[in-house]
């Protein structure tokens, strides 16, 4: 029991010092960074801002699909109501928020169309 207790131990310690062959730096490189022109930083610089922008088209994305599923919703409620139904309070409420929705969707596209031309 007590060879498990230190065999779990250590593979604790190796997990937290082990770094993938793609992230180390080496002292050298450590140096040359610290030291960098200015070229270097702004290449740097641009892979983050375009990680930013996939960030936010994914969350725009997520949005828009779930402006669409409301949008998809109230045609079903809408259909409903057209053939005769009857609806329920919630559902009066949902259909009413239609136009909304409709406008926010339109919105979110907009905004998806510009930060992926851009």
């Amino acid at each position: 029991a007590g060879g498990d207790a230190q065999h779990t131990v250590s593979a604790q310690k190796k997990a937290t010092k082990h770094v993938p062959p793609a992230a180390r730096v080496t002292a050298a490189e450590m140096a040359s960074t610290s030291t960098s022109a200015p070229a270097s930083t702004s290449a740097s610089a641009s892979a983050p801002v375009a990680e930013v922008d996939d960030d936010q088209a994914r969350t725009l994305e997520k949005k828009v699909r779930a402006v669409k599923k409301k949008v998809t919703s109230c045609a079903d409620i809408a259909a409903k109501k057209l053939s005769g139904g009857a609806l329920n309070a919630d559902q009066e409420e949902k259909l009413g928020k239609l136009a909304g929705f409709q406008s926010e969707m339109d919105a979110l596209e907009a905004q998806l169309v510009a930060l992926t031309a851009a």
